[in-house]
Parts: structure tokens; sequence; C-alpha cells
């Protein structure tokens, strides 16, 4: 399902009390906190706002020191790309070292490529002397922790492509304007409260029951809505599949190729 608009988290807020017609003050944090929390659980991607980062002037454009810091609203990454190119998750099991400064790694890898090349030399003397295969560029790699991207080069410029959290101009988060999923977080945001009260012995275990019931539909309802593609999301997945040549590389060029047609043979 395509997310053609969103509402904000306040006028659910108000649905909660219109509902349940509780009397009390309901702590409004709370309320904030436990929404996140039912938009991560159910985790639908399309929830979530794409943004890319690395336009000329933001934070992340240019780095030194092999590694940039995500930004605040980030949720899940997309894409990385360093100077143009695409960067690929690193394989590479001592990639925090940065440099390679450490224990002699870079001359390990060369010895070792030596020795294959003089071994395949030696079954075919007469042939052309073996090389190695080398790009115009090296691949760029990165891993991400502790809240930053980490790449296996010492400068350049990034860009990423990822998944932010939908707020609005307060702040507050944005839900995906869809009947189905406002019930879900409504309901699931009811029996956050329901579970706290009969923790303290306010509610019986009946009425909490039924608040828990109620949650576990719409979080069904709301899942089984969100996975229908739109026509135009079909159509793309069509194109994308049935191919006469697969593209098995897309990943390099993020993807851009998919809806390419092939042409006559």
């Amino acid at each position: 399902m395509l997310i053609e608009k969103y509402t904000s988290i306040k006028p659910i807020i108000e649905k909660v009390y219109i509902d349940t017609d509780y009397q009390m003050e309901i702590p409004f944090e709370d309320l904030i906190i436990w929404a996140v929390d039912a938009m991560d659980l159910l985790g639908y991607p399309l929830t979530y706002v794409p943004k890319v980062m690395g336009k000329e002037g933001d934070p992340t454009y240019d780095f030194t020191n092999y590694r940039i810091q995500l930004p605040c609203d980030f949720h899940r990454l997309e894409a990385v790309a360093v100077d143009g190119a695409t960067a690929y998750h690193a394989t590479d099991s001592f990639h925090q070292l940065m440099d390679g400064a450490c224990c002699g790694f870079d001359n390990v890898s060369s010895a070792t490529q030596d020795i294959f090349l003089t071994a395949i030399a030696s079954y075919s003397p007469q042939a052309d002397p073996i090389t190695p295969q080398m790009s115009n560029s090296p691949v760029v790699t990165f891993s991400i922790n502790d809240n930053f991207i980490t790449f296996n080069k010492q400068k350049g410029e990034a860009c990423i492509a990822y998944k932010a959290f939908p707020v609005d101009d307060d702040g507050f988060p944005l839900i995906p304007d869809n009947a189905k999923y406002i019930r879900f977080i409504t309901t699931y945001l009811i029996w956050k409260l329901d579970h706290r009260l009969w923790r303290a012995g306010y509610i019986s275990e009946k009425v909490y029951r039924e608040s828990k019931d109620e949650y576990l539909w719409a979080a069904g309802s709301a899942s089984s809505a969100l996975k229908m593609p739109s026509v135009a999301q079909w159509e793309s997945m069509k194109q994308a599949f049935f191919r006469l040549i697969p593209q098995i590389n897309s990943y390099g060029n993020n993807f851009k190729d998919q809806l390419t047609k092939n042409g006559r043979l």
C-alpha cells in the first residue's frame, strides 16, 4: 500500500480519550513513546519517510576521518555512496582498523596473492604473465556501529539514502492516514493504558483482556492492509520480476535499472 499522506498523533490521542471516556489525565509523553513503539512493532517500511543526506551543505557531505554520524531522525539505511560510487557493506573482519596500519594485513594479502599468481603461472610457463585484475577504483565498504557509518576510505564525499521517522512541525510522530492503521495505534495505546491500570488493580482482568484482544485484532487488520500493494506497486513488481535478462547487479546502481525494458534479441 502506498502511504499517500500522514496525520498527527494529536487527534489519535484525542480519540483515546473519546473511546475510553477516562476522566483522569493521561500522560502525553507516555502515549507518544507507545505510539512510536507500535510503529516499530508493525515494522512496515513505507511508514517511514525516505530521505537523502549528503547534499551540499549537509554535515555528512564531507568526511576526513573515515566516518560520518547518522542523522538524528535515522531509522534504517537504504544505500550509501562515496564520491559518486555505491558503497558495499564490509565483509573484512578488520574493517574497523580503518587505516589498516595494524598487524600488516595489507602485506599478508599481497603475499597470498603473489603465491597464487606464481602457482598459476607454473602450470603454463609459455603463457603471458598473469597480473592482478585491477578496477578503476577500489571498492568502498562501510559498517554501522554506535551511531556512525565507518568507511574503508579516509576522506571523501558521502551521500546516504535512509528511512526517517515522520514527525510534524512540533516534533510529534506522524501516523499514516489510513483507517486501519489509525485504529491499530489507538487500540495499542488503550491496551497499554489498561495494562498499567490492570497491574495497579484499578480495572478488572475482563476489561484488560478485551483491550488486548481488540489491539491484537487491529494489528492483524492493519498489517494485512499495509501489505496489499497498489496498482502502481504491482506494475513495478511485475516489471522487475518478469524479465528475459535478469538484473543481478542492480545494487551497484541503486536499483535504477529494475524497470528498464529488455531490448530485442
